[in-house]
């Protein structure tokens, strides 16, 4: 049985998710169960960001991993123009890296979808609040990630080179990324070279694969 807070008015929320089916699932659910007002359904992270642009919105509940990108993406794109804006993660990916991830790009609730309805209903009611909710299955995850910090994927990188990774990998060339980073052209191909030889990659293409593998493009 699902026990939501009521709100009046009731909370504005648009859903993000790439599978039809599922998001159709999820919009009447949270009409009818939750009795929360869905202002929009959206299957990437780009088309969200127009959508949030044009309706207010309260929450976001979305997919970890989109069509288009993922959950990073779309927070980072909204974070400086709607700083109130709460997000809800319910995703299938159950692993140590993505819940630490999410932990640290700030997201206000997360569920795995394997977790029954009341989790959801736990994470908006906590977001709306302006607290933070993890799923009681997903919390080992985050635990463990936490314990052992140095078994990230990424953890041999600065936050700098992880976003260098990122946009080398997507297509851009050093001296794009300088532009995007605010920094010389010099400045960012040290930072490759460091990184190559932290991974110990040493053609783009290799790059480009590390990246896709760990989320941090998309493939499509």
């Amino acid at each position: 049985m699902v026990h939501c807070m009521q709100r009046t008015p009731r909370a504005r929320v648009l859903l993000v998710e790439d599978h039809v089916f599922v998001r159709q699932l999820i919009a009447q659910f949270a009409r009818e169960q939750l009795m929360l007002e869905v202002c929009g359904e959206c299957s990437g992270w780009r088309e969200a960001v127009v959508a949030l642009q044009q309706r207010e919105i309260d929450v976001v509940i979305l997919d970890w991993s989109l069509s288009d990108g993922g959950a990073v993406e779309l927070i980072r794109a909204t974070r400086a123009d709607l700083p109130g804006l709460r997000f809800v993660i319910l995703t299938a990916r159950e692993e140590p890296e993505v819940a630490r991830a999410a932990a640290e790009i700030g997201v206000h609730g997360f569920v795995l979808k394997r977790s029954g309805s009341d989790a959801l209903c736990a994470a908006l009611d906590a977001a709306l609040a302006g607290k933070t909710y993890f799923c009681t299955n997903s919390a080992p995850l985050l635990a463990s990630a936490l314990r052992d910090p140095s078994t990230h994927p990424l953890a041999r990188l600065s936050p700098r080179e992880i976003e260098i990774l990122r946009l080398i990998a997507s297509g851009r060339s050093p001296k794009e990324t300088a532009a995007a980073l605010g920094t010389s052209p010099k400045t960012v191909h040290n930072q490759i070279a460091s990184l190559r030889t932290k991974l110990d990659i040493h053609e783009t293409a290799g790059l480009v694969r590390y990246a896709l593998r760990h989320r941090l493009i998309s493939g499509d």
